[in-house]
Parts: structure tokens; C-alpha cells; sequence
């Protein structure tokens, strides 16, 4: 009896249901936290994904410097090869060009050689000629003298130089050439040969100098005032 007399004392109400603490998960949802799915949100990501793409980047850069490694080796060897062609040409034009002066010169002295040697022995010949002249040997000395142009004519000629004259009593500007007008008051006389200076020459069919000569010009008379 002493005890329920303690109890009521304290004036203790009983609770109907426990209440749970402050804080405190209850059995279910714990049990719902651990069985709650990850989802790809809350994953974290792998650490081997960006090394695995860094080794793609890598091996495709080192693919691309092989590539442009090989090109730039086979662009040496084309122009490696282009050298030596070029080479090659330029030995064969000097040798051909060197054969073509070889020949030129041959050419030229064979050519030059008759009349440089036909040269030298009139300059001989007037030397020797002119050694001999006494006091009184003016008359052969005019006599020489007016040899010396048929026998240099004669050394053209061998060497296929023709000294030539226009036939033709008009002026033909292809083979002469007018040295001087002469006036005239005659119009049939115009444009005809008036005096012949110097004689043309020609090489092979190339007029090397024209006939020298004189022409007509027809001027009319002054008429009286």
C-alpha cells in the first residue's frame, strides 16, 4: 500500500504508444535507404575513360607524323632525282654546245683560211715590190698599183665573193645604192644611172654591199617672170 501511495504522489501518466526519439530512423526506412537504387547521377565517373581517350589521341597524332614523315621523304627523293636530271641535261648542253663552237671555229678557218693566207702573200708581195722601187721606177709603181685590185678581186673570188654591176640604166634600190641626186630638167632622165661610183659585191646569193651610184632627179626649169 506504501508503494501505489509513492506513485500516485508523483501524479504519473502512462503514454499509450512510446514516442520515438528525436533523430532516430525507424527499421523501414533504413531498410528503404540500402535498397534505394544508384542512379548514373550520383555514380561516380571512371577514371579510366579520359586515359583511354587520351592513348586514342596519342597514337592517331604519331599515325599522322608517320604519314607526313613518309611524304616528306618521298618529296626529297623526287627532288633529289629532279637534281640529277637537271644535272644530267645541263652536262649534255654544255658538251653539245661545246661541240658546236668546236665546229663553229673549225668551220670559220676552213672557211678564212684561203683568204687570210691569199692576204698575207699580197701584203708580202707589196712589200717586197716596194723594197725594189728605185728614183725612177714611178711608172712601175703605177703599174702595180693599178694591179692590186684585180688581184685582191681575184682572192674574193676564190672564197665565193662576186663583185657585180648593175646592167639596168634605172635605179634599183635592191642592188645599188644613190650616193647623190643630180638634178635634171629632162623627165626621161629621171631616176636613170648618172655615174657609177663603186661596184657591188655579193657572197653565196647575200648582197654583202650595194653598187655605189649616181642618179637623176628630174627638177622642172624655172619659168620666166
Amino acid at each position: 500500500m506504501e508503494e501505489t501511495k509513492e506513485f500516485e504522489d508523483f501524479n504519473v501518466e502512462p503514454c499509450e504508444t512510446p514516442q520515438q526519439p528525436v533523430g532516430a530512423a525507424s527499421a523501414n526506412e533504413e531498410e528503404s535507404y540500402w535498397q534505394s537504387p544508384v542512379t548514373e547521377d550520383d555514380a561516380e565517373p571512371s577514371a579510366t575513360e579520359p586515359v583511354a581517350a587520351s592513348a586514342v589521341d596519342v597514337q592517331q597524332l604519331l599515325a599522322e607524323i608517320a604519314a607526313l614523315r613518309e611524304q616528306n621523304e618521298l618529296l626529297m627523293k623526287k627532288f633529289d632525282a629532279k637534281i640529277a636530271q637537271d644535272e644530267h641535261k645541263a652536262g649534255l648542253f654544255d658538251k653539245m654546245y661545246g661541240e658546236l663552237q668546236s665546229y663553229k671555229t673549225d668551220l670559220y678557218a676552213k672557211m678564212l683560211k684561203p683568204f687570210i693566207l691569199s692576204t698575207i702573200s699580197v701584203i708580202d708581195d707589196t712589200n717586197t715590190f716596194i723594197d725594189k722601187l728605185g728614183d725612177g721606177d714611178a711608172e712601175k709603181a703605177e703599174q702595180y698599183l693599178r694591179s692590186l685590185p684585180e688581184d685582191l678581186a681575184d682572192i674574193l673570188a676564190t672564197n665565193g665573193v662576186v663583185m657585180y654591176e648593175d646592167d639596168s640604166e634605172k635605179f634599183n634600190p635592191r642592188t645599188q645604192r644613190a650616193m647623190k641626186q643630180v638634178p635634171t630638167d629632162d623627165p626621161v632622165l629621171d631616176g636613170t644611172i648618172a655615174r657609177r661610183l663603186r661596184k657591188g659585191y655579193n657572197w653565196n646569193g647575200v648582197n654583202l654591199r650595194p653598187e655605189y651610184v649616181w642618179i637623176y632627179k628630174f627638177k622642172p626649169a624655172a619659168q620666166p617672170e
